[in-house]
């Protein structure tokens, strides 16, 4: 029995010490509110219970049983003080309702009928304990609320009450990266020639803030990139699904050699698919995904067409790409990894017909393959300047066949090489003006860049597109290699 008694006092001697300090814990955070906000990093926002809609919260349940209800009237103002997201939240977070009532319009003034900021009064009608409670216990109201700022954002922009400049202390951070798949998507959104179906709108009608670019509307089921070396078709009855989103893709270009487009002689036709782990777009900002092409590439003689497209400055191709099978995959950061993208093709190693020759003797390559990891960050909250950092390697082969009464042939290359690859993207206001990608790979730099020079309704976008490919750096020119080359052209995209 004594056991017994001991338990019950010791459990009710440790809810009144939590409560005790629970209740501190609120009242210090509270405190702070009220007498130092200025220096916090809060917004406020406006909000006339006059000109409030039917469907706004009127009243709102506080911790201690009462009920708050919004006055209306001449002279009568709230304010809905929260913090806005950061990289460590997905939402705004509400944190109190403050009430100002102006004297000098209620006839409620001073003595001598004073006016300006003195006449107006300040109540803390909804703390911030209220606003947590409300949260964990009545959450409908508290998205009601939050519904509510949103509009109210629409309308008006908010104040900050932070009154510290963070510029002239050289406090804002820097070099910022997301901790889900945001910088990955941001990416994805702006340069994929596929397009990245846009994230959802949160189930409580919240517009999302962290959303990287702003979604263009067209009502096509069309989605179109055409450029000289890439076209993607997608058709959204027939190729979207729950966990997964279908394209095809005819291209002439090699992504790992360094060639332009139709150089390559070679034609690629196959489908992307990008493929959600749990089978629901929602998750895509949380979820791991899995960008897969796989593309059947096809011997087509363009070796004279090459050197004569008017927007193409190079010699005649020297290195016959066989034909084969590509499988290109990017993947999401996983089990603490790095973003991940892995390429491979390999395929039939005929040698019989070559497209191009080197006096007597044609050169082919057959297998190729590289692996990166990606990282991403940005320079600020705002991503106006997002970059992208590729590390890894890769290799390719090279078959020389020399011809006479029998075909001889030997492998003269075959070395695996670093590959890094830095891309920078310049999104101001959320739209997304240019971007610039430097590589390195067989001591060869490629330069690539595009620029946005027209976008009218509904949804169509044309860029201008610019490639150079260096001679080689520190080492002779080999036999199979131009001696540099570059590319002018136009992409054109309906519905991205």
């Amino acid at each position: 029995m004594k056991i017994k008694y001991v338990l019950f006092f010791s459990i009710i001697f440790f809810n009144c010490f939590y409560s005790q300090n629970i209740d501190k814990i609120y009242k210090k955070i509270q405190n702070k509110l009220q007498d130092d906000d200025i220096y916090l990093d809060l917004y406020a926002v406006n909000y006339y219970p006059a000109q409030a809609e039917a469907s706004d919260v009127k009243t709102i349940p506080l911790y201690k049983g009462d009920n708050f209800a919004f006055e209306p009237g001449e002279g009568i103002s709230y304010k809905f003080i929260y913090l806005n997201e950061t990289i460590e939240t997905d939402s705004l977070i509400l944190v109190e309702i403050r009430k100002y009532t102006d004297a000098s319009t209620t006839g409620e003034g001073g003595i001598f009928g004073s006016v300006g900021e003195a006449s107006i009064s300040e109540d803390f009608v909804v703390t911030f304990r209220d606003m947590q409670e409300l949260y964990f216990e009545n959450r409908s109201i508290y998205n009601q609320l939050l519904t509510t700022i949103i509009k109210l954002l629409r309308e008006t922009e908010p104040q900050s009450l932070l009154k510290l400049d963070l510029e002239k202390d050289n406090k804002k951070s820097r070099g910022i990266s997301a901790k889900d798949n945001l910088d990955y998507l941001n990416f994805a959104w702006v340069n994929s020639k596929h397009k990245y179906p846009p994230l959802p709108e949160p189930a409580t009608g919240v517009r999302s803030v962290r959303r990287g670019r702003s979604q263009a509307s067209t009502d096509s089921p069309f989605e179109v990139s055409w450029d000289i070396g890439k076209t993607t078709f997608f058709y959204k009855d027939f190729m979207d699904y729950d966990f997964s989103r279908i394209s095809v893709e005819l291209n002439m270009q090699n992504s790992l050699l360094n060639l332009h487009p139709w150089q390559t002689m070679t034609m690629g036709f196959g489908i992307r698919n990008l493929i959600f782990l749990t089978q629901n777009v929602k998750n895509m900002q949380n979820d791991f995904l899995i960008d897969t092409r796989i593309i059947g590439r096809f011997r087509l003689n363009t070796s004279g067409f090459a050197s004569s497209i008017p927007f193409v400055f190079t010699e005649d191709p020297k290195l016959n790409v066989g034909p084969g099978i590509e499988v290109d995959l990017s993947l999401s950061r996983a089990f603490g990894f790095p973003f991940m993208n892995l390429y491979y093709s390999a395929g039939s190693e005929d040698v019989t017909t070559p497209y191009v020759k080197v006096n007597n003797a044609a050169y082919f390559t057959f297998s190729q393959w590289a692996t990166t990891f990606s990282f991403y960050w940005n320079t600020n909250e705002s991503r106006t300047l997002r970059f992208r950092l590729d590390v890894g390697a890769g290799r390719f082969d090279v078959i020389k066949a020399t011809y006479g009464a029998n075909i001889k042939r030997s492998l003269v290359y075959n070395s695996i090489h670093p590959l890094l690859k830095f891309y920078m993207n310049f999104v101001p206001e959320k739209n997304e003006l240019f971007s610039a990608s430097v590589r390195l790979f067989d001591s060869v730099i490629r330069l690539d860049f595009w620029l946005k020079i027209l976008e009218f309704a509904p949804s169509h976008v044309v860029r201008f597109e610019f490639s150079q490919i260096s001679s080689p750096l520190y080492r002779k020119l080999k036999p199979w290699e131009n001696d540099g080359s570059s590319m002018v052209g136009f992409n054109y995209r309906f519905g991205f």
